[in-house]
């Protein structure tokens, strides 16, 4: 086939020969489908980059949106308020491993003893709460104490009872409560091991004094 005959049968293609077309009509009749479909493949690319647009515009939003929400969903911490009455530290629960720790704060406490000492009040705690990571921090201080060894000199002295009690909130919105009935010469049983309240007590008031340091840490007294 040569080059006339090649010419000639893309003319036929494009156009079949319709006997009642004279060759120029026929030429103008191939222009005006060339154009015809150049322009619906220019409407087609057209509607298919605006679609692509589309796509790539209505992600990021929506990915937005769900990130505007999260962060609504996110608020500070808020340390629960106390029991109405005086929390008995006589039969508390053994506290847990403390993890994930939100808030602490002290709250009123009695004890069951003897008539001798039922109508002393004990010296309150602060009552201001540990929030965020500062009560983080604290509750790694505690768990972090070694195992509580009582302290040669609190065998030859007499130790007056003075309830103390920290209410612990965690983020799954659990409460326990540290506490004793003495604030020396005891110990309060965390995850299974005994930790000394001295050290449970000064960490929470030193923690309290130095809550408005952005690092949120706590020394170990």
């Amino acid at each position: 086939m040569n080059e006339h005959d090649q010419l000639r049968d893309l003319l036929e293609r494009a156009a079949p020969e319709r006997p009642h077309l004279d060759p120029g009509a026929r030429t103008d009749a191939v222009v005006r489908t060339g154009r015809a479909t150049q322009n619906r493949s220019r409407a087609l690319l057209a509607g298919l980059v605006a679609l692509l647009l589309a796509v790539f515009v209505v992600v990021p939003l929506s990915r937005g949106d769900d990130a505007s929400e999260v962060a609504h969903d996110t608020v500070s911490p808020v340390a629960p308020s106390c029991p109405a009455r005086a929390i008995d530290v006589t039969t508390l629960p053994e506290v847990p491993a403390l993890g994930g720790v939100v808030a602490v704060r002290s709250c009123p406490a009695t004890w069951s003893g003897s008539s001798l000492d039922a109508g002393r009040s004990p010296e309150p705690l602060p009552t201001s709460p540990l929030l965020g990571s500062v009560a983080a921090s604290f509750a790694g201080v505690v768990t972090g104490l070694p195992a509580y060894v009582l302290p040669a000199d609190c065998m030859s002295v007499s130790v007056i009872p003075d309830p103390w009690a920290l209410q612990v909130t965690t983020t799954d919105d659990r409460t326990y409560v540290l506490g004793s009935t003495m604030r020396s010469c005891s110990a309060v049983k965390i995850d299974g091991v005994d930790r000394g309240v001295e050290v449970i007590l000064d960490a929470f008031t030193s923690s309290l004094e130095g809550s408005g340091d952005d690092t949120g840490t706590i020394e170990t007294p």
